[in-house]
């Protein structure tokens, strides 16, 4: 049984949250594999569901905080040295709409040495609505990253268990990068790590009646009414339109922001806060999509929040693309520092070596169709 941990704010205070979930991840795994293909959608789906409420309660249980040195059962944790075989190695989290990886790559020489995939379920509760369980988002990050652990143990014949709750090796990666779904948006409370809703994701249009609203008080009805501030038109896309649908219409995201509980960020901000135990953050790639910062100074627009109701207060602090994320507080990796957190759409701009004014790529993904970036 492989233990995945996670971390949440309780109270002011970082709580080890310790999970076992495997199993759980296999049945999931299982159930949408081909083999399984038989199954009546229905059932299946009611399959999935009952597991991922099983899920939901793990993910609920709080384990006794025991200060930085101690886990799990109150065992005591050992660093192991990195042994002198291993070269310098970096790791990359995946997230996207369909999927999540977990990807290791050598430094010096851009070879892949170790990745894992797991795929991800969208929820569609009518036409037009796309979600995903945060949880599951997670879950998939967590069940990538040990897996890849594994693999790198067996590959580098590493003198190391792959129970990390008693051991790790804190230098393996030098760092771990962060690459996002765009857009799409996340809500949580603050005091308890807890979603309150499921992600909205960039594709969902359930905004669009806010969208013709909006730009029926604009004259000319004019789209890119904001475009010299937010370089968008204005589009059910962009996270604040699905924010702004979220406290209008979800009583528990009411009472969060009443009682000041309330938090937001997009899938990278999510990421970040559960695998550093609370940093809420995110980066200018990511926030350029939220119809939220300006794109000249690169802060979140009192004007816009105001535009759209939305306290500044609940936004993650804007940062860099390659900065300093914190730190893996937990896991296998725990202690390994974040150092680069970038949409993906930009990643992969970057990525073609699109550096200079005017060069463009081509995008053709499995659920973004195509898009090319300038």
């Amino acid at each position: 049984m492989i233990e995945f941990y996670a971390n949440v704010a309780v109270s002011s205070k970082t709580r080890l949250v310790t999970v076992t979930l495997y199993n759980l991840l296999v049945e999931i795994s299982n159930l949408q594999n081909k083999e399984h293909s038989y199954l009546p959608r229905n059932k299946m789906a009611s399959q999935e569901n009952s597991i991922l409420s099983n899920v939901h309660d793990a993910l609920a249980r709080l384990g006794q905080h025991q200060g930085d040195s101690y886990i799990g059962r109150g065992a005591k944790l050992r660093a192991i040295d990195k042994p002198a075989n291993v070269p310098e190695l970096i790791g990359a989290i995946d997230q996207g709409t369909s999927s999540t990886r977990f990807l290791v790559f050598e430094n010096k020489t851009g070879t892949l040495i170790a990745s894992s995939q797991m795929e991800i379920k969208r929820i569609t509760p009518q036409e037009g609505w796309v979600e995903i369980d945060p949880s599951s988002i997670m879950l998939s990050v967590y069940a990538t990253i040990s897996n890849v652990y594994d693999q790198l143990i067996a590959h580098y014949n590493l003198p190391i268990g792959s129970n990390f709750e008693t051991e790790f090796m804190p230098n393996l990666l030098s760092c771990i990068g962060i690459c996002n779904q765009r857009e799409s948006t996340v809500v949580w409370d603050s005091k308890t790590g807890q979603p309150l809703y499921n992600v909205i994701v960039w594709m969902d249009n359930r905004t669009k009646y806010i969208v013709d609203e909006m730009i029926d008080l604009i004259p000319g009805r004019d789209f890119n009414r904001f475009k010299d501030k937010t370089g968008l038109p204005m589009s059910t896309y962009f996270s604040a339109f699905k924010l702004k649908w979220l406290i209008e219409n979800v009583d528990q995201v009411k009472d969060a922001l009443r009682e000041k509980r309330l938090l937001f960020g997009t899938v990278d901000t999510w990421i970040l806060w559960n695998l550093t135990g609370g940093k809420h953050l995110t980066d200018v790639t990511n926030a350029s999509r939220t119809f939220l910062m300006d794109i000249e100074t690169l802060e979140w627009d009192k004007s816009l929040c105001k535009h759209f109701k939305v306290p500044m207060d609940i936004l993650p602090q804007i940062k860099a693309s390659a900065d300093d994320f914190g730190s893996l507080s937990s896991g296998p990796f725990r202690e390994t520092p974040i150092t680069g957190v970038i949409g993906d759409q930009s990643a992969a701009l970057f990525g073609h070596n699109c550096l200079q004014l005017g060069q463009t790529k081509a995008t053709f993904g499995k659920c973004s169709g195509s898009a090319i970036r300038l």
